[in-house]
């Protein structure tokens, strides 16, 4: 039924004025329930009963929960939202049951009112709706009070209502928990409901608490003889979570912190990980382990939660409904033909130098993504881009990293504790005298995930330094200035505001997902087959590059990022002309200068032919100069890059020792 505007209805209730005067300083719990369902009555938005309509609402579509702001709970009385706010425990449970007395009340008034109609001969009675057995209704609190940063959460907030902002970062599946449990005597069948709280298990009598002033010649029962009965107990959904404290709070050179969040009946399932929130919820303590001596002290805090906000501006999980108007917008943006252009000079304005083109051009694909197929086998090939950065430092590895966290619709930050942006935990050392394949050793299993990968260079040109340093410069004055110069750098350089190429890239990955044009496919298929002839022929080679099926999907992907962001339903041959330039530059590249070696099966083979040649070479326990075995074994016609990765595995393994600053080898077994 319609709530009519203004319409008087009554309860057998005192009127607001008399309850308010006469509780105005009465803290019990049924003066304070008695509020509470006031204020469900009463409160209005407008002409409407906002929470009378909202419960009905969503008890009709089985949903039994409803949510209140704290603003409106304010708005009417300041002393209920003060109580809320200092012992949530004790005042959540009377508003959950101030809301389900206000709900029995519309369904036996809404059911009279089907009955009168269908005595005036009005058509469709409707089903009777019992009252009696309500299920229990959850509150679920809104708040836009100031939000608690994480590390601020310590003792003196445990049992308050606080509002913690944050990204969630693991969840775990949703699991059953009881929350009232049904005890029976086995001795003389006497039960008993206990109520579970928290995250305690249940506390069972040791002793029967039977009355036994109906008998009370019986014998006692003995100890510990109630057992559980668990089908008869009450049960939620409840699922634990993780919250992290968003990165840009996170002080310099610190981990960032974490907090367990503990969600059950209708919010579980709201956040998944990456997604920013904040949390509304009350602070709770547990034990903290069974490891302690003596009684235990020391307690682990968490969040027990009763409301979550989706912070859709955030750098977690993007808002997924579009209006028209964006979407229009959207469309105007993908018929640009200069869209990628300037879809790369987004990411990251502020970085400058020509080596940052094409690594920008790879990060635009890499937000934007190819698509996800699923085989008729049940097999999911993914679509997202996996991009690789290396190389020397200062050469804004970190800042992309960065920036990639900020546009994308879901993403979590992750970084160890150091001192580089980044906040890498290992040391970087280069050896001047080594070359790439040697600077840089990863596993070749690691290295063949990367759809794209780019060794950045530090180059020393003047010409170069003398832009890098004039650009650096500008920023610093303008920054510190605090003129509209900077402002005028950054719109000469980024065609796209953050805000709006995250809303565009969302746009990009749930609107679209193409696949490949005849012709492009054919185009794919003929580079493949040309690059590996070309591999039977220059077998044994330096610069033999051969291509895997692994590197063909990753072209796939590239080719439908690129049709992607021009909301095209299928990538041309265009787009994978583009697609094999930018793998060329990238990982072809990498391959040729010897950063990735191991992602080829024929140098692998190379080391260990190396390995053997060495232990037919040298007995256990001979020694001899570094230079001298490099110079015998290059006669024999071995690579130096694979004598380099070969040396450095038989140290790994302790085959080999170096002595006397690397010019000696020893073997050692």
């Amino acid at each position: 039924m319609d709530w009519d505007v203004g319409r008087v209805s009554s309860m057998g209730m005192e009127s607001a004025a008399t309850v308010a005067a006469r509780d105005a300083q009465d803290a019990s719990p049924a003066a304070v329930q008695r509020r509470l369902l006031e204020f469900l009555r009463s409160f209005r938005v407008g002409p409407l009963f906002f929470y009378r309509e909202q419960l009905l609402a969503n008890y009709r579509r089985s949903n039994f929960y409803f949510t209140v702001s704290l603003s409106h709970l304010a708005t009417y009385d300041q002393f209920l939202q003060d109580l809320l706010l200092k012992s949530p425990k004790d005042h959540l449970p009377l508003l959950e049951n101030a809301a389900k007395e206000m709900l029995a009340y519309l369904l036996v008034l809404n059911r009279s009112e089907q009955q009168q109609q269908a005595a005036d001969g009005s058509s469709g009675a409707g089903d009777a709706v019992s009252v009696k057995n309500l299920p229990d209704i959850q509150a679920v609190l809104s708040s836009d009070q100031a939000s608690v940063p994480l590390r601020s959460v310590h003792a003196q907030e445990i049992n308050r209502l606080v509002k913690v902002p944050g990204i969630v970062i693991s969840a775990t599946r949703v699991r059953t928990k009881c929350v009232a449990a049904t005890l029976r005597c086995k001795n003389c069948g006497n039960t008993k409901r206990v109520a579970v709280s928290g995250l305690g298990g249940i506390n069972v009598p040791r002793m029967c608490d039977r009355n036994r002033e109906e008998d009370p010649t019986g014998e006692p029962c003995p100890r510990d003889s109630y057992i559980v009965l668990p089908d008869r107990g009450a049960y939620v959904d409840q699922q634990t979570l993780k919250l992290q404290e968003n990165p840009e709070v996170v002080p310099t050179g610190e981990m960032p912190r974490n907090l367990a969040l503990i969600a059950d009946r209708h919010l579980v399932d709201k956040a998944s990980p990456g997604t920013r929130v904040s949390v509304v919820g009350i602070t709770s303590v547990v034990n903290a382990g069974a490891k302690q001596i003596g009684a235990v002290a020391i307690r682990t805090l968490y969040l027990r939660v009763v409301g979550i906000e989706i912070d859709e501006e955030g750098a977690g999980r993007a808002k997924a409904t579009f209006s028209p108007a964006e979407e229009e917008k959207f469309h105007e943006m993908a018929r640009d033909p200069e869209l990628y252009e300037k879809l790369a000079s987004s990411i990251a304005p502020s970085i400058y130098g020509d080596y940052t083109a094409n690594i920008k051009k790879a990060i635009a694909c890499l937000l934007v993504g190819g698509s996800r197929k699923r085989l008729p086998d049940g097999m999911i090939l993914r679509g997202d881009i996996n991009v690789l950065l290396l190389g020397d430092p200062s050469t804004a590895k970190s800042q992309f990293l960065k920036f990639v966290e900020k546009v994308a619709p879901v993403g979590v930050y992750t970084s160890g504790k150091g001192s580089s942006a980044a906040g890498l935990t290992a040391s970087v050392i280069k050896d001047a005298k080594g070359d790439a394949s040697e600077n840089i050793d990863l596993m070749s299993t690691i290295l063949s995930r990367f759809d794209m990968i780019f060794i950045v260079r530090d180059i020393q040109d003047d010409a170069r330094d003398r832009q890098m340093a004039a650009h650096v410069v500008r920023i610093h004055t303008n920054s510190v200035a605090g003129t509209g110069a900077a402002k005028a750098v950054e719109e000469k350089v980024g065609e796209y505001e953050p805000w709006l190429l995250k809303k565009f890239i969302t746009y990009c990955r749930t609107r679209c997902a193409p696949r490949l044009a005849v012709g492009a496919a054919q185009a794919l298929q003929d580079f493949y087959v040309g690059v590996r002839d070309d591999v039977r022929k220059n077998q044994g080679g330096e610069t033999t590059i051969p291509v895997t099926v692994r590197q063909l999907e990753a072209l796939v992907r590239i080719a439908e990022s690129l049709a992607k962001m021009k909301l095209q339903n299928e990538a041309t041959i265009d787009h994978v002309r583009e697609a094999v330039r930018l793998f060329s530059v990238s990982t072809m590249n990498a391959a040729k200068d010897g950063g990735t070696q191991g992602l080829f099966s024929g140098f692998h083979e190379k080391a260990q032919e190396v390995e053997q040649s060495i232990n037919r070479t040298l007995r256990i326990g001979m020694r001899v100069e570094t230079a001298a075995l490099y110079s015998r074994l290059e006669a024999q016609g071995y690579n130096p890059n694979a004598i380099q990765r070969a040396i450095r595995a038989m140290v790994q393994k302790g085959s080999l020792r170096q002595l006397n600053q690397y010019k000696f080898v020893s073997r050692v077994k």
